[in-house]
């Protein structure tokens, strides 16, 4: 009776208190989630192999399914330990929990992702926050990790420019040790998990992510030791560095699918979610 009682209070708890625009100004942080490059996904059971990075994208856009995640104090430094270099920053929704570090989190369907520990408690529940916040994204997969309940929402598309050697005006080369820098000798061929791959592992293009991002409805950011910065980028200046965004301002930034793009981000979505009804 007792391990019930505190089960529906920490429910309550969450819904009321949990939200991300209320953690977000408490523990003035964002809530990243990143997006490997890598088809497919990672600890996932519902995203074919062959989702590129901007299928996944469009996932989380159009579908909001649970999403692991990491604060990121602001302006707390360089976040050389966030699990990947581009992603979204959330919005709005629910968190689930939160740990100090990665969890090994699975995504067992659309609306559902398993941990091997949760909280019990609201006592353990905030713990599990401010043990998350303060140990930010440091060292060689130095994450914490927070899990997002199914129905989150993007505020804006993010480029991880903390790695700076990765980066010039133009784009960024993959971080991963396996794969080819940009503009260095290419392979024609990317293998990952038996599936062949064309020219995965060549970096990506700023134009793309700004092209996708507007497609989606997305504002660009970038983020620079711990704070999160708006951006803009041309052909002739390349990526330009803005005006600094707080985690408030991220919560009330305009963020839609534009509605002439819905059908065709909802069909390309279908395509690669192997589970698209499991409640």
């Amino acid at each position: 009776m007792e391990e019930q009682r505190q089960k529906e209070e920490l429910e309550a708890y969450r819904q009321e208190h949990g939200t991300i625009p209320e953690i977000a100004g408490r523990y003035d942080s964002y809530v990243v989630h990143g997006i490997s490059w890598v088809p497919g996904g990672t600890n996932n059971q519902i995203l074919a192999k062959s989702a590129d990075w901007q299928d996944k994208l469009m996932v989380v856009v159009a579908e909001q399914p649970p999403l692991s995640g990491s604060f990121i104090k602001a302006g707390s430094g360089p976040q050389t330990g966030l699990w990947a270099d581009i992603g979204v920053i959330m919005q709005s929704g629910i968190i689930a929990e939160a740990h100090e570090g990665d969890k090994a989190s699975e995504v067992v369907d659309k609306k559902k992702k398993h941990t091997f520990s949760t909280p019990r408690n609201i006592g353990q529940y905030q713990q599990g926050i401010e043990r998350a916040v303060a140990r930010g994204n440091v060292g060689f997969f130095g994450h914490n990790e927070v899990i997002l309940e199914f129905g989150s929402k993007p505020g804006a598309f993010y480029i991880h420019l903390d790695r700076s050697s990765d980066h010039d005006k133009t784009g960024m080369m993959r971080s991963l040790e396996e794969v080819r820098y940009k503009n260095k000798t290419p392979r024609d061929t990317y293998y990952h998990e038996g599936v062949q791959y064309p020219d995965y592992d060549n970096g990506i293009e700023y134009q793309d992510i700004y092209e996708i991002a507007k497609f989606v409805g997305l504002p660009v950011v970038v983020i620079k030791d711990g704070i999160v910065y708006e951006s803009s980028f041309s052909q002739t200046e390349g990526l330009t560095v803005g005006r600094e965004l707080s985690p408030q301002d991220i919560t009330s930034l305009k963020s839609e699918i534009p509605s002439e793009n819905l059908l065709e981000i909802q069909r390309r979505t279908s395509s690669v979610l192997k589970t698209l009804a499991v409640v």
